[in-house]
């Protein structure tokens, strides 16, 4: 792997998301000059404490970095442009994490996208964050969930319709009894997306899930993003 990160650093240079220098390919698509601006969310992880008494179904959730504008960037190189280098840094973190903690994780999985989406992105970041992770922990993926439709926009709606939007998105596509699963996407909003993919596995018979993210909305801030 090493070697080929170097070859890809020859033919195709990766370069800072943010001052646009020249980068290596596992930099993650930020500069060490740069990288204090993408700001750590926390320490540890979060329990599962919902503010407005809904029923939380995941149990525990790590997240990476604050939303700013930065690590929004880097969401958005890895999501919309084909950024795939960004994965490299979470990927290896989300392993240290899972080591540290002695997370007992039988399957990683992630949110899945839309048919829709698949075929304008080319790709689904979570699932390619997800196998990532799959290398540097040897735990197996598995695409335990499918996508029925794509819904309304999220960013569009408030904090009560976002959970009403998701109701019904996703249905299970594995055998999931009995398993500790370790659910990945991108960024948590309002967690919305993430509680309804986490009551389909609990309901399927899922022991415990842990929520990894490479960045989260401070609460009360999603409105603005």
């Amino acid at each position: 792997m090493k070697y080929l990160n170097c070859l890809l650093d020859v033919i195709s240079p990766s370069f800072c998301s943010f001052c646009g220098s020249v980068i290596a390919y596992e930099s993650s698509g930020v500069c060490k000059k740069c990288a204090d601006k993408l700001l750590p969310y926390e320490t540890c992880a979060e329990d599962s404490n919902p503010p407005d008494l809904k029923k939380i179904y995941y149990d525990k959730i790590y997240s990476l970095w604050k939303y700013n504008l930065y690590s929004r960037t880097l969401v958005s190189e890895f999501k919309n442009k084909n950024n795939l280098s960004i994965s490299e840094y979470p990927a290896k973190e989300f392993a240290r994490i899972i080591k540290e903690e002695k997370l007992n994780i039988d399957i990683l999985t992630c949110i899945p996208i839309s048919r829709a989406k698949l075929r304008k992105r080319g790709y689904n970041q979570a699932e390619y964050l997800s196998k990532k992770i799959s290398i540097n922990t040897g735990i197996p993926y598995d695409q335990t969930l499918k996508s029925l439709f794509a819904g309304g926009e999220q960013k569009k709606l408030d904090y009560n319709d976002r959970f009403f939007n998701t109701l019904g998105k996703f249905i299970l596509n594995a055998d999931v009894r009995g398993r500790s699963i370790g659910l990945i996407d991108d960024v948590m909003t309002t967690g919305a997306t993430i509680n309804e993919a986490s009551r389909i596995l609990k309901q399927g018979g899922a022991l415990k899930i842990s929520v990894f993210t490479m960045a989260k909305v401070e609460p009360f801030v999603y409105e603005s993003v």
